[in-house]
């Protein structure tokens, strides 16, 4: 799914969680990442929640986040947060 508009994305926020957040501090805050380090300069490591899955049933791994984050680089995806990935080598 694509959002298009900022309505869409504040609703998307509501029912789905991301990786991290901000808390009310503006700090990053865990949601799917329970935590996350920088293993040097350009790498960060994130250690995913336990037991997560997708709604329909599809376990929440490394390899679907990677998967969804190229998808959302793909120019001809059209994502409207591709922006938000733009400093990003790879995942």
């Amino acid at each position: 799914m694509t959002a298009t508009i900022g309505t869409d994305m504040s609703l998307l926020a509501h029912l789905y969680d991301a990786l991290v957040t901000r808390g009310p501090d503006l700090r990053l805050a865990p949601q799917l990442a329970t935590q996350w380090r920088a293993v040097d300069q350009t790498t960060w490591r994130l250690t995913l929640r336990s037991g997560a899955t997708f709604a329909n049933g599809e376990k929440l791994d490394a390899a679907a986040v990677k998967w969804n984050i190229d998808r959302v680089r793909t120019p001809a995806t059209n994502a409207r947060i591709r922006a938000w990935f733009e400093l990003a080598d790879s995942a």
